[in-house]
């Protein structure tokens, strides 16, 4: 696999960062900036093993987790809702939704919960900017 150059990265962190500052609810401050995003991209995109794909949703699910975890600390409740429920308590992570992510025709899709029921989805983001260093 060919190393994915910064200018490749920083383009899949703004589009995920974006995505992300839209949904963050009032009263928290996650570290999910564009810094931060950029920082675990360049640390599991191109880590040795595993091919683009794979690590490409390493990465996006330790994003969506770190950005779970800011947001429940900062709100002192869990975050997102799960789908039909009510926001669990900052003691019982078992009722968040889990950080999901797949790749289909070259798209990134992310989202909280159940992948037919999710409690929030992201819109999709288009992988094009990472053609040409692996198969995603």
């Amino acid at each position: 696999m060919a190393q994915v150059p910064p200018e490749a990265l920083d383009a899949l962190a703004r589009e995920i960062t974006e995505r992300l500052e839209a949904v963050v609810p009032a009263g928290a401050s996650p570290e999910a900036g564009i810094t931060g995003v950029r920082s675990k991209l360049e640390a599991l995109v191109n880590q040795p093993g595993g091919g683009l794909r794979d690590n490409v949703l390493i990465a996006a699910h330790a994003i969506l987790s770190h950005v779970q975890d800011e947001i429940a600390r900062d709100l002192k409740t869990g975050w997102p809702r799960p789908a039909g429920g009510v926001a669990g308590t900052r003691n019982r992570g078992e009722d968040l939704p889990w950080g999901e992510a797949e790749i289909s025709s070259g798209m990134l899709r992310l989202w909280y919960g159940e992948k037919d029921n999710a409690a929030l989805e992201l819109p999709p983001i288009s992988l094009q900017m990472l053609e040409g260093y692996g198969r995603v």
